[in-house]
Order: C-alpha cells, then structure tokens, then sequence
C-alpha cells in the first residue's frame, strides 16, 4: 500500500505542476522537447531530465522534491551558466575599468532586462536590485 501511495503522490504532484511549468518553459531552449500529442509521462519525464538531482534515488527510490519552499531545484542550464559565471567571469558588477567587472555588469544586466520582461515589467529599471530602490513600486 505504502508504494502506491508514493506513486501516486509522485505523479499527482507533478501533474498538477505540469500546465504551469509547460506554459513557463514553452518556447524555451528544447526544454519541452516532445509534442502536445505525446502522453503526460513523456512530457513530465523530459521536465525531469532537466533537473540533474531528480535522477538520483534515495533508499532505493527516485528522489520527488517537494520542499520547494525552502530550497528550489535549478535545471541543468542554469546549472551550466552558473558554473561558466563562476569560472570566467567572477567579479562585483559594478561600473568599473577591470574587464572582469565590465562582462559581470553586462551579464546582471541583460539578466534583469530577462527578468523584466518575464514580469512584464516596463523596463528592467522598474526591478529593485542591489542598493536599488524600486522608483515605481506602489506601497501600501
């Protein structure tokens, strides 16, 4: 019984995350790399294979992550544009001559103009960063 119940779990979970992540991932970079006629399994495993931990087991089992709260799972690619940050391009972003800092300040920059438009955001300008208060932001 207790097996059911975890796969049970296990597909549900999922399902119900898939329309959102589906929507969030559509058009990506062969993120979602079968068609809509292919069945949810297919689909749920492609989403899987791009997070490196869920192929791993734990007691013997597939790991399902749900604690998402505390600590979110990254794919693979941004696993990839972390470890090529850390390992060519390390510095403070900031306006500076030194080389390194100039292709930081480009890469945080093109990365808030992303995030902005993913929030459809006027400009990146309208996103708070670091000792970046937001100028447009309403309080209550």
């Amino acid at each position: 019984m207790e097996t059911r119940r975890r796969d049970f779990l296990r597909k549900i979970s999922m399902v119900v995350a898939l329309p959102a992540l589906t929507s969030i991932f559509r058009g990506g970079a062969g993120l979602m790399k079968r068609t809509s006629t292919d069945s949810a399994d297919a689909k749920l495993q492609d989403l899987r294979d791009q997070f490196p931990l869920l192929k791993e087991e734990v007691h013997g089992q597939r790991v399902v992550y749900l604690d998402s709260a505390a600590t979110t799972q990254r794919p693979r690619a941004m696993l990839d544009a972390l470890t090529n940050f850390y390992s060519h391009d390390n510095a403070n972003p900031a306006r500076s001559l030194h080389a390194l800092a100039q292709r930081s300040t480009i890469a945080y920059e093109s990365a808030r103009a992303t995030v902005a438009r993913f929030l459809n955001a006027h400009s990146p300008e309208d996103l708070s960063g670091p000792g970046n208060e937001c100028p447009n932001r309403k309080t209550l």
